[in-house]
């Protein structure tokens, strides 16, 4: 992957540097001008997946945690403070997350965010349910994973 990057003329890359300056600047004023704490948005396009199927490619060959970065990339790229946090299960016991944004250099705000939801959510405190092959463990209800 490391290798594409002498593919890119260096006037490209710093013409996307100063777009990302921008932005970032555009998007520190979106949070002072009306007085946003942080965004939530979901963490990932659907719900979690099974270990196994995590570097199983998809019926468009690519990777699927590949589809993650489309929820992802503003902390990264803008430089924003970020954190997941559980907010519930899939019908299958998978966990879901929501991801909560913060204005720059927020960090301590954002912590304070998710512990209060936690607090008031059971979610934090409850593992998920098992894949179906933990049940098959000997002593294991298939409640809990396996160790």
């Amino acid at each position: 992957m490391l290798e594409l990057g002498h593919f890119v003329p260096a006037i490209h890359y710093n013409v996307a540097l100063a777009a990302c300056v921008r932005l970032k600047s555009t998007i520190r004023d979106f949070f002072m001008a009306h007085g946003h704490t942080a965004l939530l948005s979901p963490t990932l396009p659907a719900t979690t997946m099974p270990m196994d199927a995590v570097s199983a490619a998809g019926p468009d060959a690519k990777n699927p945690l590949t589809s993650a970065i489309n929820f992802t990339w503003p902390a990264n790229v803008f430089r924003l403070p970020a954190l997941t946090i559980p907010c519930g299960f899939s019908g299958e016991g998978l966990p879901i997350g929501v991801q909560l944004l913060g204005r720059p250099f927020a960090e301590a705000t954002l912590y304070r965010l998710a512990r209060a939801y936690e607090r008031n959510h059971d979610c934090a405190s409850r593992p998920p349910l098992a894949a179906p092959a933990a049940a098959s463990v000997p002593g294991n209800s298939g409640e809990y994973p396996a160790h």
